[in-house]
């Protein structure tokens, strides 16, 4: 988890020294579930021993422990000046530390050091201290956090995505068009498009408030740069999450890609997700599909009728073991099991990859006809199931969809935590 998601939470303290209460500096510890520890908090209790501290963990599941540091003292250096309150700590640790009561200089030789069973401070140099014990520190806990509840985003995916696109992503607006769509991944794979006609329209989300972007079906669509066409190169796994809302149905079997990366050197899908193909019975369908290899031929996870509306789509392509899965809404609705064969993509760079049309220059068969709210993209892993509802719950909560998820998703009635 990166710094900046951290778990914040609040931890209630209270230090005693021999049964009294005592002003201590406190340190909290967390010590994760593979046996690794990290400073979570550090705070001073008052003179009345109590301490809030605010701790930051990484994990919740993590026990949280707490030590109340005792003072070290300064170590004792011939002919020092003290004052009074001044804490003083032998060459040679005994056990003891010793206090100033009254001012002075100490003397050229280490005193002979002794215990608290001495009465009454003892004459040091011109100075005269008092023993004083230490006390070492004591770990307690587990001990019981209250964390805040922080929602949960793409960035808390074990592998954080490579691509994140989204209504809260900059757009650069030109006449009501985008011609940047800014990744909010931190990669830097800003979708752009050059030519003011083929730009998508910046609008409202259709039965909503967030901003999308409107392609026309017809010429519009955005480029993904040159810097990510090797995300799907010489890799076992990957996937695309879609967020759309097709504009109209095709009475045919037409292609509209939403997004697609093409193979090394030429304009074939290597991967994939479309809302219809122009295979037959694949109109109007959500499909997710493609090759391994950049000779073999074109293969997908069956295609899905949907209804009409926002549908969310995660494109799963599982290279390594041959299967390729397509969920819809929140649940998996198919999966190819034969897909290719078992290992790496070619190596090789995708030629073009594009939001919103596949690598022709243009046509009404090429280009997605609707709405896209967000393109989230990862590659050289796959999330896993907890991820994935996760993913479909934080969508549908950021959007308004909850009533797209099936009755028993784990985020209809509640949106994802970290």
């Amino acid at each position: 988890m990166s710094e900046e998601n951290l778990l914040a939470g609040v931890l209630q303290a209270q230090v005693r020294v021999d049964s009294l209460p005592a002003a201590r500096q406190i340190v909290a510890v967390e010590r994760q579930t593979d046996g690794s520890w990290r400073i979570a908090g550090i705070g001073t209790s008052d003179e009345s021993g109590l301490a809030e501290l605010h701790i930051r963990a990484q994990y919740r599941e993590s026990d949280i422990y707490a030590l109340a540091i005792d003072e070290w003292g300064s170590k004792w250096e011939a002919n020092m000046v003290v004052a009074v309150g001044d804490l003083l700590r032998p060459s040679s640790f005994v056990g003891w530390l010793y206090r100033v009561t009254q001012a002075g200089t100490l003397p050229a030789a280490e005193p002979e050091w002794w215990n608290s069973a001495a009465i009454g401070p003892q004459p040091v140099g011109t100075a005269t201290l008092e023993a004083v014990r230490y006390y070492r520190p004591l770990a307690h806990g587990p001990l019981a956090v209250e964390y805040a509840e922080v929602p949960w985003t793409p960035l808390d995916l074990s592998v954080p995505p490579k691509v994140w696109l989204d209504w809260e992503s900059d757009v650069t607006d030109v006449s009501g068009a985008a011609s940047v769509w800014a990744d909010r991944s931190g990669n830097g794979y800003d979708v752009t498009q050059s030519n003011a006609a083929w730009r998508p329209s910046i609008a409202a989300m259709s039965g909503g408030t967030k901003r999308v972007l409107e392609f026309d079906g017809a010429a519009d669509h955005l480029d993904i740069p040159s810097a990510a066409l090797g995300l799907f190169r010489n890799t076992g796994a990957g996937w695309i999450f879609v967020i759309e809302r097709a504009s109209a149905s095709d009475s045919s079997d037409v292609e509209r890609p939403l997004v697609v990366f093409t193979v090394g050197g030429g304009t074939s899908t290597r991967f994939g997700v479309f809302h219809g193909l122009t295979s037959a019975g694949s109109g109007d369908k959500l499909t997710t599909g493609g090759r391994r290899l950049d000779s073999n031929g074109f293969q997908a996870a069956p295609p899905s009728a949907i209804a009409a509306g926002w549908n969310m789509v995660l494109g799963v392509a599982n290279w390594s073991s041959a299967r390729c899965s397509q969920y819809i809404n929140g649940a998996l609705d198919g999966e190819n099991s034969s897909f290719q064969t078992p290992g790496l993509t070619s190596n090789s760079d995708s030629n073009i990859a594009r939001i919103g049309g596949n690598a022709l220059t243009s046509g009404s068969t090429t280009r997605f006809r609707g709405q896209i709210a967000a393109v989230i993209i990862g590659s050289g892993s796959i999330p896993a199931d907890a991820e994935i509802d996760k993913l479909f719950g934080w969508a549908a909560w950021e959007l308004g969809l909850q009533s797209v998820l099936g009755e028993g998703h784990p985020y209809k009635y509640a949106r994802p935590y970290i």
